[in-house]
């Protein structure tokens, strides 16, 4: 391996799919599409049960209507790519079943 024993590198991917549906006043600006992701984590052991990592993501929107324009600018509208970052804690509940 070319990592230290303590780092674990995993990437991930899929298809998905997005609802886009606020609350409130603008309940009427729905749309929904299929997307796909794909992403790494480096997770980084602690302890023997627990890992901190970061998970870096792209979100591939396929929207067939690509002009979709929402009734109000703001409050989180989107309709198009995503990038992401979020932050995690792993912690094992049951043990290290395929420690060496």
């Amino acid at each position: 391996s070319f990592l230290p024993s303590a780092i674990d590198l995993i990437a991930h991917g899929g298809p998905g799919m997005s609802f886009i549906k606020p609350l409130g006043n603008y309940s009427d600006n729905g749309h929904s599409f299929f997307n796909s992701i794909i992403g790494v984590e480096i997770h980084y052991r602690v302890a023997e049960l627990v890992t901190i990592y970061p998970d870096v993501f792209y979100v591939i929107a396929f929207s067939k209507d690509k002009t979709y324009n929402p009734i109000f600018e703001g409050y989180g509208t989107f309709n198009n790519n995503l990038f992401g970052l979020t932050l995690g804690v792993a912690v094992s509940l049951s043990g290290c079943q395929y420690c060496d």
